[in-house]
């Protein structure tokens, strides 16, 4: 398990702020199942959900200043819940999707050009000796304003996006399944966007 508790250039889990945080969200904690719940629901809504409107620098990706920013899109969300379980001694993983959103604001559509989001990234971390998904993404107040159905993480189960919304609307497709990676490429990134979303460079 020791590739899955590093720190690594962008999941930095031996910064003071990160291990700092790890400790005081975990602190009280009775088990690691507990410990894994409280850092994603931390990350869920202490982090609020932000796109951006270019692509970002690679310290924008990196877990400490996410942590220090407070808010961010799929991939630094779940760099820095990767990074809180590291911190912590539990085991993570990072999984790597393409999805499709059918509710994605038409602005936001007409902008990107597609309702097909690349590279969205979800955490996978180890606990009760086996592998559980957890997706941070969409904090509670963005999933009140619009209808949708949180993620919700007990440390048993994978929690992952619902298909449809509180209304049986479709939301989520899972569309390209990239696998499993213990670390991000910044430069892998930077081309899909680049590829993807040409304006945002």
């Amino acid at each position: 398990m020791e590739e899955f508790l590093r720190s690594t250039e962008l999941l930095d889990c031996d910064e003071p702020t990160v291990r700092k945080k790890a400790f005081e969200l975990t602190m009280s904690a009775q088990s690691e199942r507990e410990q894994s719940v409280v850092l994603f629901y931390f990350v869920r809504d202490g982090i609020k959900y932000q796109l951006v409107d270019k692509f970002p620098d690679k310290e924008y990706f990196k877990a400490s200043h996410t942590l220090e920013r407070g808010h961010g899109f799929c991939i630094p969300k779940a760099i820095l819940l990767a990074s809180l379980a590291r911190a912590s001694g539990i085991p993570s993983r990072l999984h790597v999707v393409d999805i499709r959103n059918f509710q994605l604001p038409k602005d936001l559509k007409e902008k990107l050009g597609t309702d097909l989001m690349r590279h969205h990234t979800y955490v996978e971390m180890y606990v009760g000796e086996k592998w559980v998904k957890a997706n941070p993404a969409f904090n509670i107040e963005l999933c009140n304003k619009f209808n949708l159905v949180p993620v919700e993480f007990t440390g048993e189960g994978d929690a992952m996006f619902s298909p449809v919304d509180l209304e049986g609307t479709p939301h989520i497709e899972y569309f390209e399944d990239y696998g499993l990676v213990d670390d991000l490429d910044y430069d892998a990134i930077r081309k899909v966007f680049e590829d993807g979303y040409p304006h945002l460079f």
